[in-house]
């Protein structure tokens, strides 16, 4: 019998993360205007059946950090809203964890690794969305930035690189001006350095992330096998767009209208050398 080893903290996940992008190619978060109200959107990913966020969703954690690091130093506001709904099917969110009855979205599960790896508590929306696809969290963020009217002046989206063309196109017509939202979109996309979190078996107590054996870069296959499938998917969206997607375009300006560009061409998250972030108190 194995002998059980302690589970890595998120921090401490988070820490490995800061060597293996410490050689990524990009430049810190920009500051938002001087007048300027920053909204961050997370975009989720999935999780397993005790909460556990997946590969592609922590190494997104510090970014979001960073972008609210790098507004709040400068007194600028900011607002960080986490992504994902319920759906057991697609891995997203639990409807019942291992000793309690309690339900958990997946906009709550991230939104509770981000404030346990350091996100300040009045940086995060209460309540995330409810998203079960990347259609869906580029029409809820127009929605949301709309129902505030005028209150944001640039979303940034944090994502994975090998997703950040898809999100682009989506987030960029979601948020143009035909729309009926005027604000700046940027991109942030998260190396393809990935890391791959494997569950300990014997492990069945936690709900959040913190219940990982050990961590990895994840292999060139299974980004191949990503980028394939975002490619697909964006050749669809672009040749042949259908469903609410396609409901949308026709109810806002058609399909001739110009898409948002986002302020240069989408970044790539750099992480700065520091050290690990400390736990956020309880946000009660």
């Amino acid at each position: 019998t194995s002998v059980r080893k302690s589970a890595p903290t998120v921090p401490a996940m988070l820490a490995a993360l800061l060597v293996i992008s410490a050689a990524s190619v990009g430049s810190p978060p920009r500051r938002v205007s001087s007048s300027g109200h920053l909204l961050v959107l997370q975009c989720g990913g999935t999780n397993d059946r005790f909460g556990r966020l997946d590969v592609d969703v922590l190494p997104r954690l510090q970014a979001t950090i960073d972008l609210a690091a790098a507004a709040t130093t400068t007194r600028h506001r900011v607002s960080v809203l986490t992504s994902g709904g319920l759906n057991e099917t697609l891995h997203l969110g639990i409807a019942r964890g291992p000793g309690t009855e309690r339900t958990r979205p997946h906009w709550r599960l991230v939104a509770d690794a981000l404030l346990e790896s350091g996100l300040p508590s009045a940086a995060l929306v209460d309540e995330g969305i409810p998203a079960l696809t990347t259609v869906d969290e580029a029409l809820m963020t127009r929605d949301y930035v709309a129902a505030k009217e005028g209150r944001f002046t640039e979303v940034a989206v944090v994502t994975s690189a090998y997703h950040a063309a898809r999100v682009e196109h989506l987030f960029g017509r979601a948020l143009a001006p035909c729309a009926g939202v005027r604000i700046q979109l940027r991109v942030v996309a998260v190396p393809e350095q990935r890391l791959v979190v494997e569950p300990s078996a014997s492990s069945s107590s936690s709900t959040t992330s913190s219940s990982h054996k050990k961590l990895s870069l994840l292999d060139d296959q299974s980004i191949n096998m990503r980028r394939a499938h975002e490619a697909s998917a964006l050749k669809q969206l672009r040749e042949a767009p259908n469903g609410k997607w396609l409901t949308f375009l026709k109810r806002h300006g058609g399909l001739g209208c110009t898409a948002l560009a986002p302020a240069g061409q989408h970044e790539h998250h750099h992480h700065h050398r520091r050290s690990t972030p400390r736990a956020a108190a309880s946000a009660g």
